[in-house]
């Protein structure tokens, strides 16, 4: 087989041709590698940063449990505060109604005595006013 010089140029232009292309893979590949290990630097950073938002958020959540608890227990004493207090100014008014009621009734007895002795005194003044005019009118029969 007899080749001629041309095939050979031919073959020899194909053969740096396809080094060429094959550096140009070479430069991409390496480009897209250091691409891929950026986005692997990135990906560890957002990860990272991922993992302390959690740690954070799980924080906030401990204390907004905390403060809710705080919170809670903060109502439940007021609570009992003003039951305690609601308590004792119920006992003073009832204390206070029970005396005002002593008061009231003493005073409804003594306005009933009074009122019997005004009735008493009222039919005492009648009769003896009776009397009087049946003493002054047998005086004048006389």
């Amino acid at each position: 087989m007899v080749y001629q010089i041309a095939d050979f140029t031919i073959v020899g232009h194909r053969i740096l041709a396809l080094q060429k292309d094959v550096e140009g893979w070479q430069q991409r590949a390496e480009t897209a590698t250091a691409k891929n290990k950026e986005h692997e630097t990135q990906i560890i950073a957002l990860e990272q940063e991922i993992t302390s938002l959690r740690h954070q958020v799980g924080a906030a959540d401990e204390q907004a449990e905390k403060a809710r608890k705080e919170a809670k227990d903060a109502v439940q004493k007021w609570v009992w505060f003003c039951t305690l207090r609601v308590s004792r100014r119920l006992q003073v008014t009832e204390a206070e109604n029970e005396g005002l009621q002593r008061t009231l009734t003493s005073v409804t007895e003594d306005r009933d005595a009074w009122q019997e002795k005004f009735e008493e005194m009222s039919r005492k003044y009648s009769k003896a006013m009776r009397d009087f005019d049946d003493f002054v009118q047998s005086a004048s029969n006389m």
